[in-house]
């Protein structure tokens, strides 16, 4: 059965600070930084509801990502990338300007946590 959580409303200022950048000699200028810290901070309103402690940005992930985003966006199809180190949470088809919204993209992967089309216990 699904767990279904009380969304709260918590100010950045209450959210622990996240470790440091890893990678930041690295970062390309085609990843936006800005959206890149507004989508961590978006993430980390949500990890600390479950007690999960902050997370960072990793530059060259975040570099590698922008490749393949660029590459689906070109190919105009979206599909998980073959990696091994890393997880991805894609994010759409939807407004456009919606997908540029860090927080509504963040809210729709974490709203999976009711219906997320996969069974937890298995």
């Amino acid at each position: 059965m699904p767990v279904t959580y009380k969304k709260l409303e918590i100010k950045a200022s209450t959210l622990p600070d996240p470790p440091a950048d890893k990678n930041a000699d690295k970062i390309d200028k085609a990843v936006d930084q800005d959206y890149n810290r507004r989508a961590c901070a978006a993430h980390n309103k949500y990890r600390s509801w479950h007690g999960a402690p902050p997370v960072g940005i990793d530059w060259a992930l975040a570099n590698s990502a922008q490749v393949w985003a660029e590459k689906m966006n070109k190919a105009n199809e979206m599909e998980h990338e073959d990696r091994v180190e890393a997880g991805e949470n894609l994010c759409g088809p939807g407004d456009e300007n919606d997908m540029k919204n860090t927080d509504i993209a963040t809210d729709r992967w974490y709203d999976e946590i009711n219906d997320p089309g996969y069974d937890y216990n298995n």
